[in-house]
């Protein structure tokens, strides 16, 4: 499979990954270890609490950011974890860009699974059941567009995904767009 093939998953493959991929073990097929992720000092996921997007900041990256949509569901605060897993998955898309590595490209189903496995059942239905509502709804696809666009392109170096491999450079504003417009379907 060639590289544009592996990138171009649209968000219904991504929706149906989270759908239907809710066990598994931390490590994906490709190696990456979802377990050892920290990249940059970040607002910890603290139980108990929904962290908006908006106030996350771009130094966040995706394990923490699904740590917090986690937290979110927990509350019941469904729109807020639909929010964060639309970050997370634009975040995670970036990232496969900037990984020179294909393979390691798995942390992204890796990294759902291993979040929507730390949820009961009912909470984890209606989680998916929102970002289901969400993503699909144009309005509110606008809305969660405006919220990840606000926080703008991650400011952190995706070691979560690149391991100890390398991270090549590209064309941030380009990336941003790519990942705007293949994984989230914003629209222009």
């Amino acid at each position: 499979m060639t590289r544009p093939a592996l990138l171009a998953k649209p968000l219904l493959a991504a929706i149906v990954a989270l759908l239907t991929a809710c066990a598994g073990t931390p490590t994906g097929s490709s190696g990456v270890d979802t377990r050892a992720v920290k990249e940059a000092p970040a607002p910890v996921a603290v139980e108990g609490s929904c962290t908006p997007v908006s106030r996350l900041g771009n130094k966040v990256a995706p394990p923490e950011l699904y740590d917090h949509m986690v937290e979110c569901a927990r509350l019941s605060k469904y729109g807020e974890g639909a929010s964060l897993f639309a970050l997370a998955g634009t975040y995670s898309y970036y990232d496969a860009l900037r990984v020179a590595d294909p393979g390691k490209h798995a942390a992204h189903t890796a990294l759902i699974r291993q979040s929507m496995a730390k949820l009961k059942s009912d909470k984890k239905r209606e989680l998916k059941d929102e970002i289901r509502k969400s993503l699909s709804n144009q309005d509110k696809l606008s809305v969660i567009c405006k919220e990840v666009k606000d926080v703008g392109p991650p400011n952190y170096q995706p070691r979560y995904m690149a391991g100890s491999g390398s991270v090549k450079n590209i064309d941030a504003a380009n990336g941003w767009k790519t990942a705007l417009t293949n994984f989230l379907h914003c629209p222009d």
